[in-house]
């Protein structure tokens, strides 16, 4: 995790993405900030990992926090 959030080399602070209710974290999201060549053109894409939710908020937040990586981001690579 402290690689993740201090030491990937193109990580950015909002690659954590976290669902909040009250004050307690209810379910959150990563991305990877990634190397890759398209084309012939270098640029940087984002991996989708680490999802998850407890259970009791496991009714649309998840989908939510995906849509939410996902926006802007001109390179995904979403595997599973």
């Amino acid at each position: 995790l402290r690689w993740a959030l201090g030491h990937a080399p193109n990580g950015r602070p909002d690659d954590t993405l976290v669902a909040v209710v009250g004050d307690r974290i209810v379910a959150s999201h990563r991305r990877l900030r990634v190397p890759w060549v398209i084309d012939g053109v270098p640029r940087v894409g984002v991996s989708l990992y680490d999802l998850g939710a407890l259970p009791a908020y496991r009714q649309g937040i998840g989908v939510q926090l995906v849509l939410r990586a996902l926006a802007g981001e001109p390179v995904v690579l979403a595997a599973g």
